[in-house]
């Protein structure tokens, strides 16, 4: 494989790496805590370029965004957590048969808690959620 040839932009951080199939590939480079971090912007083909990698770098190096490496962090610590339909398909597991008012309970999980709790975990909910939800149901 040959070795990427690098073009400087007119963006400080931001480089250009031409492709074989004639796109081109933006990288950005800046320091995070004295530690030296290169990533991979995106694709012109994807609608990258030289100003949204240097708006992207801006972003990083003052830490409104996380990096690469922490968001990737951050997704596997939560691979193993339940969300709220994960807990509701294990409670019907567990209780289904036994449970008196299955129908009942089914109903209300799909009519008020599915959509706007569904895809949380149940670190993230709020007790203002929980507000909005008790004025939306009465």
């Amino acid at each position: 494989m040959p070795r990427q040839t690098r073009k400087n932009t007119r963006f400080t951080g931001v480089y250009v790496v031409d492709l074989s199939s004639g796109d081109q590939t933006f990288f950005i480079r800046y320091k995070r805590d004295g530690k030296l971090i290169e990533e991979r912007a995106g694709r012109k083909k994807q609608g990258m370029t030289g100003a949204k990698a240097n708006q992207l770098r801006a972003d990083r190096m003052s830490g409104k965004l996380e990096n690469n490496a922490e968001k990737r962090a951050r997704l596997l610590s939560q691979a193993g957590r339940l969300r709220i339909n994960g807990l509701w398909k294990e409670y019907l597991r567990i209780k289904g048969n036994h449970l008196k008012g299955l129908r009942t309970d089914e109903n209300r999980y799909k009519n008020y808690l599915s959509k706007p709790f569904g895809r949380k975990f149940p670190d993230d909910l709020f007790p203002l959620d929980i507000d909005r939800l008790e004025s939306e149901v009465s």
